[in-house]
């Protein structure tokens, strides 16, 4: 198997001032394109220090990444250092400066600095790599039978850049995985229902994998050559227990909730009182949010609850503020108030205290409305306050979920 190290630039990383987040990606990527990666290392904007280091992995493994260091400013010495340590010359593209300010104009009106030529310098025979969310280009050098990816340090940046060029990196024990995320269905049963699918199927190794608030996950792995094998168990998959599946691979609840609501064209607004803004913090954490999303009431007192939602203080007193009833009244006035297509209303106890026997601490009550129909009901959650929350956010968006995909009761 052939070897890889990864190298992270950037004295901001060894003074912790910003977190190393590519490296767990790298190492994941580079497993599935056959890659054993045998060390990762962080190092300064030093130039002696990222020679030192390039060569020594050159010696260590066949492909070399670095991340980090691309930018024009005085500091960013990843070029020059990887130039140094091949014993290979910087050379200006002049081609490649002018798509760079190009670049540059989309996103500044002011006079491009002259610095940000630097980042046009390009390492002798090496291939420019289009980063098309920055200005820093990538280069991929390739040194007799090993090769040096030089990829930039900003997560959004670095991942489009290695998926567009990872397929030139994939080596003969290159292997295809896949992960399904399921929620509502425990994970015995889901392997009761699967099991003439999955084991029917020798060359794909299957492992699931326990998460008490966001469901199971499945995975999937099986030699690249055989990939449409593994894609036709997910079919199978999918026609059997379609309904509990919110996401595929890195795919979050949220993000499928988001591109459901996106598709049916529908907008929504929660109220929230036990999670406090946390449902729809999840939501705004997906970009793009605001074409789905109208807005939110925290209504954690019950003042504000009927003050804002129009809870009536007859269901407040007699019912109380975590029930049915309350929880269908806040949808309502929440649609009165917003003219969302969907509303959402969520009303628990988080705990350590407020529980009682009939209404323990974990007792949550959801409701969607449509503005006809109201889909409710009554969960009850363990776990600590925040774990609480958590579920609760969690459980709501997987309601809005079965609701868009016809599963909503």
């Amino acid at each position: 198997m052939k070897k890889a190290v990864i190298i992270t630039i950037g004295s901001e990383l060894l003074k912790g001032i910003i977190l190393d987040r590519n490296s767990k990606y790298l190492c994941d990527q580079l497993k599935k394109l056959g890659y054993d990666v045998v060390k990762t290392v962080s190092v300064g904007d030093d130039i002696d220090s990222i020679v030192r280091e390039v060569r020594r992995a050159i010696e260590e493994a066949d492909l070399v990444v670095t991340s980090g260091g691309l930018g024009p400013t005085k500091d960013d010495k990843t070029r020059e250092g990887i130039a140094v340590a091949l014993n290979k010359k910087l050379i200006m593209d002049h081609d490649l400066k002018s798509r760079i300010e190009k670049r540059v104009r989309e996103f500044y009106s002011g006079k491009i600095p002259g610095n940000i030529s630097k980042q046009a310098e390009v390492i002798e025979g090496a291939e420019v790599l289009e980063n098309t969310v920055g200005s820093a280009p990538g280069q991929l050098v390739n040194v007799e039978n090993k090769a040096v990816l030089i990829l930039p340090g900003p997560p959004r940046e670095l991942i489009p850049m290695f998926e567009a060029v990872k397929e030139k990196l994939r080596t003969e024990n290159a292997f295809y995985e896949r992960t399904m995320s399921f929620y509502g269905i425990p994970e015995a049963k889901l392997e009761e229902e699967l099991k003439d699918i999955l084991y029917s199927q020798k060359d794909v190794e299957i492992a699931t994998m326990v998460d008490h608030v966001h469901g199971v996950k499945l995975r999937l792995t099986t030699d690249f050559e055989k990939k449409e094998q593994l894609d036709g168990m997910m079919e199978k998959i999918m026609g059997r227990l379609g309904r509990y599946v919110y996401g595929f691979d890195d795919e979050t609840m949220e993000e499928s909730v988001f591109k459901l609501l996106k598709k049916e064209n529908k907008k929504i607004a929660f109220a929230e009182s036990c999670t406090g803004g946390l449902i729809s913090s999840h939501l705004v954490n997906v970009p793009g949010s605001s074409e789905v999303f109208v807005g939110a009431v925290v209504a954690y007192s019950n003042d504000l609850k009927e003050r804002i939602l129009g809870v009536s203080r007859e269901t407040l007193m007699k019912y109380g503020a975590v029930s049915e009833k309350c929880v269908r009244e806040m949808s309502e006035g929440l649609h009165r108030l917003t003219k969302a297509d969907l509303c959402l209303s969520v009303s628990g106890i988080a705990g350590p205290t407020g529980g009682t026997p009939e209404k323990p601490v974990g007792t949550v009550f959801l409701d969607l409305y449509d503005g006809k129909s109201h889909y409710t009901k009554r969960e009850f959650f363990k776990g600590n306050r925040n774990v609480i929350r958590l579920k609760t956010s969690v459980n709501a968006l997987n309601m809005v979920r079965e609701y868009l995909i016809g599963f909503g009761e």
